[in-house]
């Protein structure tokens, strides 16, 4: 899939999207995180980056300019009850099915400041190196979980 694509199709979902938005992906893809950066200034959404790794690499490339986040955008886990679920974006790894990645202590509430509840879009956003089997048997795992929960799986 293009990266025009890509992000077609984050303007399609942001736009449907009645609930919060979470976004897995790797934390080192700059240009995509920029992507839902930009989706979320135009839908009106502040976006809360969660995990280490996805908050140093942001960090490391908003200092070297690579990344472009307009000042307030960003908004810290511990202040996301401070907003209506509409009106967030939360941005994590675990697109390729890491037991330890965000997206899979959400989905099992091991999470410690975030859990997955029902009107929640989540968006898998895998390249495609990685093993399509790989990310087939991390979506059935969850499965159970998220039908259990009304959760929307992109």
């Amino acid at each position: 899939m293009s990266e025009r694509k890509v992000g077609e199709t984050f303007g399609q979902v942001f736009e449907k999207a009645e609930g919060r938005i979470i976004i897995a992906m790797f934390a080192s893809n700059v240009h995509r995180i920029q992507m839902v950066a930009d989706a979320a200034v135009r839908h009106k959404r502040h976006l809360c980056l969660l995990g280490r790794s996805m908050l140093s690499v942001a960090k490391v490339s908003m200092l070297l300019g690579y990344l472009n986040i307009p000042e307030g955008l960003l908004v810290d886990v511990d202040s996301l009850d401070r907003y209506r679920d509409d009106e967030l974006v939360v941005l994590t790894t675990g697109s390729q099915g890491e037991p330890m990645s965000g997206l899979s202590r959400m989905a099992f509430s091991e999470h410690k400041k975030l859990e997955i509840r029902p009107k929640d879009i989540v968006l898998v956003v895998a390249l495609m190196l990685v093993s399509v089997g790989l990310v087939l048997l991390y979506v059935f795992f969850l499965k159970d979980f998220i039908a259990e929960h009304n959760i929307k799986l992109l």
